[in-house]
C-alpha cells in the first residue's frame, strides 16, 4: 500500500497526472486498487493533513504576489522573495482589494513582518497595499511584458512581405505581353516598397526594444552604477523614439502609455541600488567594485536567458569579471564582495521566481480541471516548499531549507506519506494537528 500511495503522489505532484491518468497507470502496472474513487479518496485524505507553516516570523521579508485562475475562480499566491517559499495559496471567490487585504492581514497576524510587496499593476493589489500602508514596488516583468508581443509580429510581417515580393518577381518574370508586364512591374515595385518598410520597422523595433531593456539594467556595460536620473533619461529616450518610429501602431503606443503611467512605482529600486553601491564603495575600491557589480549583473542575466548558448556565454563572462574583481584580493575583500552580492540580491525588482512557480501550478490546475480545492492547492504548495532544486543557483536545497536553514532529511513525498492518514476498510482517519493562523483565512 505504501509503495502504491507513493506512486500516486509522485504521479500527481511530479508529473501533474490527472486522477484518471493515475488510475490507468496503476491498472497498466497491475497495482490495484486502481479505481478513480479510491485514488481521489487517498489524495483528499492526504491533503487534509497538509498546511502551510509560517517559518519567517519577526524578520522583515519581501513578498511576491500574483493571481492565477482555476475554473474561473482566482488563486492568490504569496511567495517569500529570497527563499521562494510559498507562504500562502488561496482559492477565492474574487480578487477584489478587500480579498487581498484579508490575505495580507492573515499573514501579518501569523507573524510575517512585511517589508515590501513586489507585484503587478493590478488595481486591487495596489488598493490593498495602500489600505494596509505597505510599501510596494512595480514588478519589472509585468512592466516590460506589454512590449514583447510586437517583436515577433513585426518580424513575421517582414518575412511575409519578402515572400510577397519574391512572388511578384516570379509572376513578372513569366509575363510576355507589354500591358501585363507593366502591371506586374507596378505590383513588384509596390511589394518592394512594402518589404523595405516592413524590414525597417522590424529592425527599428528590435533595436529600441533592446535599448528599453538595457535602460533598466542596474549597471552599465562598464560596471558603473545606473542612477535613477540616468535610468529615467534612458527610458524616456527609448519611449520617445518608439512613439516617433511607430506613430500609428496602437499596441506599441498603448504599451508606452502603460509604462509611463506605472514607472513611479518602480523608481524605489534604483534609489535602493544607489544606497547599496555607495555603502559598499566605502570598503571596496572603484575598479574592484565595478568588476564585482558587472559580474553580479551578468550572472543574473545568465539565469534569465533561455538559450543554452547565451547562458553559457554570459556565465563565462560573469566568471571572468568575478575573477578580475578578486585578483590579488585578501579575505576581507572577498567577504566584502560576497556582502555586495547579497545586498544586490536583496533589492528585489521582479517576480520572475513567482512566475516560474506559477507555471508549475498552472500545469497542475490544467491536469485536474473541476477537481481543484483549497486543500489540494495546500498539498501542492507543501510539495513545492519542500522539493529540492536539481540545478542552478539553488541546486540541492529546498525553499524551506533556504528560509529556515534547517536541512531536509526526507523527500517531500515521504513527508506527505508521514502526514497522510491510514486508509483502512474504506474509512479515513486524519491525524490531529494544531490549527495554524493561515488556515483561518480559508475556513469559509
Amino acid at each position: 500500500d505504501e509503495l502504491r500511495h507513493k506512486l500516486i503522489l509522485c504521479l500527481r505532484l511530479h508529473c501533474h497526472g490527472s486522477i484518471e491518468g493515475i488510475s490507468r497507470t496503476l491498472e497498466a502496472m497491475g497495482w490495484g486498487p486502481d479505481s478513480t474513487g479510491h485514488i481521489s479518496e487517498f489524495l483528499c485524505a492526504t491533503a487534509q493533513g497538509c498546511s502551510l507553516d509560517v517559518p519567517c516570523k519577526g524578520s522583515p521579508v519581501i513578498l511576491l504576489l500574483d493571481e492565477l485562475f482555476a475554473n474561473g475562480r482566482p488563486v492568490l499566491v504569496v511567495l517569500e522573495a529570497s527563499s521562494h517559499y510559498i507562504l500562502d495559496i488561496a482559492l477565492m471567490l474574487d480578487r477584489k482589494a478587500d480579498t487581498w487585504q484579508r490575505v495580507l492581514t492573515g499573514l501579518q497576524l501569523a507573524g510575517v513582518n512585511i517589508e515590501l510587496l513586489v507585484k503587478d499593476q493590478g488595481s486591487s493589489l495596489k488598493a490593498a497595499a495602500l489600505a494596509l500602508s505597505l510599501p510596494e514596488r512595480a514588478d519589472l516583468f509585468h512592466l516590460l511584458k506589454p512590449f514583447d508581443p510586437f517583436l515577433p509580429s513585426l518580424e513575421r510581417h517582414a518575412y511575409g512581405s519578402m515572400e510577397e515580393e519574391f512572388e511578384r518577381q516570379r509572376v513578372f518574370d513569366n509575363r510576355k505581353g507589354v500591358e501585363s508586364l507593366e502591371k506586374c512591374l507596378a505590383q513588384y515595385e509596390a511589394a518592394s516598397v512594402e518589404t523595405l518598410k516592413a524590414m525597417r520597422a522590424s529592425d527599428s523595433y528590435d533595436y529600441l526594444h533592446r535599448c528599453l531593456h538595457e535602460a533598466f539594467d542596474s549597471f552599465t556595460a562598464e560596471g558603473c552604477l545606473r542612477t535613477r536620473a540616468r535610468a529615467e533619461g534612458d527610458i524616456e529616450a527609448a519611449l520617445s523614439l518608439l512613439e516617433e518610429a511607430f506613430p500609428f501602431h496602437k499596441g506599441i503606443l498603448a504599451a508606452v502609455t502603460f509604462l509611463r503611467k506605472n514607472l513611479p512605482d518602480y523608481w524605489g529600486y534604483f534609489e535602493q541600488l544607489e544606497g547599496i553601491v555607495l555603502h559598499q564603495a566605502k570598503t571596496i575600491t572603484d575598479h574592484t567594485l565595478r568588476a564585482g557589480c558587472l559580474a553580479w549583473q551578468l550572472e543574473r542575466k545568465a539565469m534569465a536567458v533561455k538559450s543554452p548558448q547565451s547562458k553559457k556565454q554570459l556565465s563565462s563572462q560573469a566568471k571572468a569579471q568575478l575573477e578580475l574583481a578578486l585578483t590579488g584580493a585578501g579575505e576581507g575583500l572577498k567577504t566584502a564582495i560576497k556582502s555586495l552580492f547579497s545586498q544586490l540580491d536583496s533589492n528585489v525588482r521582479s517576480s520572475s521566481p513567482l512566475e516560474a512557480i506559477n507555471s508549475i501550478i498552472r500545469d497542475h490546475l490544467n491536469s485536474c480541471r473541476g477537481q481543484t480545492t483549497q486543500k489540494s492547492l495546500l498539498m501542492l504548495a507543501f510539495f513545492l516548499n519542500h522539493r529540492k532544486a536539481t540545478r542552478g543557483k539553488y541546486s540541492g536545497t529546498s525553499p524551506y531549507e533556504r528560509l529556515t536553514g534547517i536541512p531536509e532529511k526526507v523527500s517531500p513525498i515521504e513527508q506527505l506519506l508521514q502526514l497522510s492518514p491510514r486508509v483502512l476498510k474504506g474509512k479515513t482517519q486524519s491525524p490531529s494537528r494544531p490549527l495554524l493562523a493561515t488556515d483561518l483565512l480559508h475556513v469559509a
